[in-house]
């Protein structure tokens, strides 16, 4: 059943219509009638609303469905027992339309069928204390006709608005995990995280078992960028044949499924020949790769207009949501790198002083004369002086070591974790720069970063030690004396 058409709601009609019944047995008993007793239609009426004030209090909603079939049984006895009171098989007939009619509108196509010989006893029961003619008997046929017709219709109507109701439910729980989708995709501020989760709302708006986003890859093809439920890491998928149904999403921007056999190209390889639905992740001017979710069958692949237009639609925001991310990274690492030399700017440099741990040696380097290079050369010449050194210092570079331009002619570098062997790798970095031919020379200060300090001092020991090489002669490398072991020296008498 759907939300619209609960169990409870189911109860508690059956409990109106018992009331209602209720109140035409009091008006009849009211009424010149042949036969029977007000006495007894006032029991009868009584019975009635008992039956209803049950049906519409009963905690329906913990039982099945099925349950509130068991209303049906009190309702026909009631029948019987009003007839049996004043014997009217064509008045009474009406009560079991209303019966059919909340059958049919309460209950699943074959039900009104399973309850007519139980309706048919309670209809002839009241021949058994008066006297049936041959009229009532033809009654019979006719009353349970009705009762069959209307109930079986009704369940057949009912059935059909049913399945659109919750087709509806559906679409509309659909068009709010978009809303939601959407949502999330806005708030998406770190690449790897937006394609894990991309994957993941495309799996649940499709239903899918698992998925996994597939960006293009610089270096050719297709390669994981995220996933939900895959089997195995997104990054280690990389595809370059792509299936045709893939081929065809990334050039036209169309949902397309693929049954998975036979084995087409490397996503249905991927996939394990499983089915799949593709779905285009697309930029303002180019594709920028594929979703693909796997299915249980391949009849789910075969999406309808609704299905297709919001998977389009999710993916579409999917596409403007990597674009954006891409855009932003590219601003980031725009803002964060020096225009001439294309190393870090002091931007960089502070924020990769804030990540310095214990043992980490940071270095600020300082073009000798360079006032005398511009003079003598020109800018022009300056520059390209600047260029060179940053470009020479990059090839020393180990992963997670940084170098930047920290202003005018003075560089910062940081090498993790090299500690004691930091002179010793400074020391090699100013003599190939010697062996160079360098139109200048350059002297620097360099300071190991301690425990307890914070990168800001361990900066300014740097900065004090190459004011000592500039002042020692230039063209060398000073390390700056640790205050701590300082201390100790003095403390030493050394």
């Amino acid at each position: 059943m759907t939300d619209f058409l609960s169990h409870r709601v189911i109860g508690r009609l059956a409990g109106l219509l018992y009331l209602c019944g209720s109140v035409i047995f009091i008006a009849t008993a009211f009424l010149p009638h042949r036969g029977g007793s007000k006495g007894e239609l006032l029991a009868v009426t009584a019975g009635s609303i008992v039956a209803g004030l049950v049906a519409l209090f009963a905690p329906w909603q913990r039982w099945n469905r099925s349950a509130t079939l068991a209303l049906v049984i009190p309702a026909l006895a009631l029948i019987a027992a009003g007839n049996i009171v004043q014997y009217d098989p064509w008045t009474y007939g009406i009560y079991y339309m209303i019966t059919a009619a909340w059958l049919g509108v309460a209950h699943p196509r074959g039900t009104a069928l399973k309850i007519l010989p139980l309706a048919t006893l309670s209809y002839l029961a009241p021949g058994l204390w008066v006297h049936m003619n041959a009229r009532g008997y033809q009654s019979t046929v006719i009353v349970m006709a009705a009762f069959l017709i209307i109930g079986e219709s009704l369940a057949w109507v009912s059935s059909r608005s049913r399945e659109a109701e919750t087709v509806d439910i559906g679409r509309m729980r659909a068009m709010e995990a978009l809303v939601q989708a959407t949502v999330a995709l806005a708030a998406a501020d770190e690449p790897a995280a937006a394609a894990d989760r991309v994957a993941e709302l495309a799996r649940d708006l499709l239903d899918g078992r698992c998925s996994i986003v597939m960006l293009v890859d610089p270096a050719g093809g297709l390669r994981g960028a995220g996933a939900c439920r895959w089997p195995s890491p997104a990054s280690e998928v990389h595809v370059r044949w792509l299936d045709m149904p893939a081929r065809q999403s990334m050039n036209d921007g169309t949902v397309n499924g693929h049954p998975g056999q036979p084995l087409a190209g490397d996503l249905t390889h991927a996939a394990g020949g499983q089915p799949v639905v593709f779905l285009p992740l697309r930029g303002a001017s180019q594709p920028l790769g594929l979703v693909m979710v796997v299915m249980e069958t391949e009849a789910e692949t075969r999406l309808d207009h609704f299905e297709n237009g919001l998977a389009r639609t999710f993916a579409t925001q999917a596409g403007l949501a990597f674009e954006r991310l891409e855009a932003t990274k590219v601003l980031f690492e725009a803002s964060m790198r020096d225009a001439l030399t294309g190393v870090g700017n002091r931007r960089q440099a502070d924020q990769s002083l804030g990540l310095v741990t214990p043992g980490d040696a940071v270095a600020i380097l300082d073009l000798d004369h360079f006032k005398a290079v511009n003079d003598r050369y020109g800018h022009p010449a300056g520059d390209r002086v600047l260029s060179t050194l940053a470009t020479f210092l990059e090839r020393f570079l180990r992963e997670g070591d940084s170098v930047a331009r920290y202003g005018g002619e003075e560089f910062v570098i940081i090498l993790r974790g090299v500690d004691a062997q930091a002179q010793s790798a400074f020391d090699r970095i100013a003599e190939d720069w010697r062996a160079s031919g360098p139109v200048t020379t350059f002297s620097a200060g360099v300071a190991v970063h301690r425990a307890g300090r914070s990168p800001s001092a361990t900066l300014t020991l740097a900065d004090q030690a190459l004011y000592e090489a500039k002042a020692a002669g230039r063209n060398r490398v000073i390390m700056a004396i640790d205050p701590s072991e300082a201390d100790v020296e003095v403390r030493a008498g050394i």
